[in-house]
């Protein structure tokens, strides 16, 4: 993979489950690394769930070799968030991930 594909700055965020004093628990991410990355939107389309439209937005992101990614974790690139759906490792120095995007 040529390196100068790989512009856009990309935070891995690992999830955490938080209690609050009634003992709810939420979800919580905190920062666990940065990876440079690209970014290619591979489909799009518009769902009508519970009488409200939404986009449902899918990408590939195309990184540098991070080993334990999983589906528990969201990338950050900018303001945008996407939650991780599969990973595939080339057993080298790069990684493919499938993310849907948060909208």
């Amino acid at each position: 993979m040529d390196a100068g594909l790989l512009a856009l700055r990309c935070g891995i965020f690992d999830r955490r489950v938080v209690r609050d004093a009634m003992g709810d628990a939420t979800a919580e991410y905190e920062q666990i690394a940065v990876r440079w990355c690209s970014l290619e939107t591979v489909g799009s389309r518009e769902l009508n769930q519970a009488g409200a439209q939404r986009a449902d937005v899918s990408h590939v992101v195309t990184m540098r070799t991070y080993e334990g990614l999983t589906p528990r974790h969201q990338l950050r690139i900018g303001e945008r968030i996407f939650h991780v759906e599969a990973v595939t490792d080339d057993g080298g120095t790069t990684t493919t991930v499938a993310v849907k995007e948060e909208v």
